[in-house]
């Protein structure tokens, strides 16, 4: 358990929010270089990146801290733009360790940043960085199980999130990643049971003129909406998961 003295909070949120500022500028100096003596290099040998993934799954680390450290790895994953950096970032399994930390994502605030690292860390996904996105130790892709799980979250801009980062999940062709993905087709046992609960509110809107907290036309407007999601899947190309998934 890591024990922070409330007077030294604010110090401590500044130092994180500063490694974003150094990292990004020091990547911006090595762009047209193969250099790997960096400040990245010198955080990761010292274990700076394990340290802060640590602490944000401490319950006894305070919100504000959790919420900087969210930050200044999105601010990490949008901003470093070379090789050498963002295979360096990546190494080490920090990055999947820090998506499965049990975050209270009741918090508004703590869900927006840990959304924002996720379709940060999406747009970095290729063919050539996947391996890193694989914990092989239990066959399966953090990213994307841990996207799934917000998959029918009570926001509609949490749901568009998930949506778009599964499509561009799906869209990265590498095969190790396919067929962890293909083994764990969770989306489509959470669409069903979406789907069934929304069939369910319409019929009993029918029977009493009631549907609920939500108006019929916002329930129906939602249904459209997973079913064009649906319909993306299945025209994926290539269509690894739209074969595996339409049967």
């Amino acid at each position: 358990t890591i024990h922070i003295e409330d007077r030294h909070i604010d110090l401590v949120v500044e130092n994180i929010r500063s490694i974003a500022e150094l990292l990004v500028r020091d990547d911006s100096k090595q762009k047209g270089e193969t250099n790997f003596d960096t400040v990245l290099n010198d955080f990761i040998e010292c274990q700076t990146l394990q340290q802060l993934v640590a602490m944000a799954g401490d319950s006894a680390v305070p919100r504000q801290i959790k919420i900087q450290i969210l930050q200044t790895f999105s601010i990490l994953f949008q901003n470093i733009s070379t090789e050498i950096s963002i295979y360096s970032l990546m190494s080490g399994n920090h990055v999947n360790a820090l998506i499965e930390t049990s975050f209270d994502l009741h918090d508004d605030e703590i869900l927006a940043y840990y959304c924002t690292l996720l379709k940060g860390l999406a747009l970095r996904l290729t063919a050539k960085t996947a391996p890193f996105y694989i914990n092989n130790r239990v066959k399966h892709v953090p990213l994307y199980t841990e996207a799934v799980k917000l998959f029918a979250h009570r926001e509609g801009m949490v749901r568009t999130a998930v949506q778009t980062l599964i499509l561009s999940v799906f869209q990265v062709e590498e095969p190790q990643l396919q067929k962890y993905i293909l083994e764990r087709h969770v989306i489509f046992t959470y669409m069903a049971c979406w789907l069934r609960d929304q069939w369910t509110r319409v019929e009993r809107f029918a029977r009493t003129g009631r549907s609920g907290e939500q108006s019929i036309q916002t329930v129906l407007e939602e249904h459209d909406d997973y079913l064009l999601f649906l319909e993306d899947i299945l025209r994926l190309k290539p269509p690894a998961y739209a074969d595996g998934h339409g049967q």
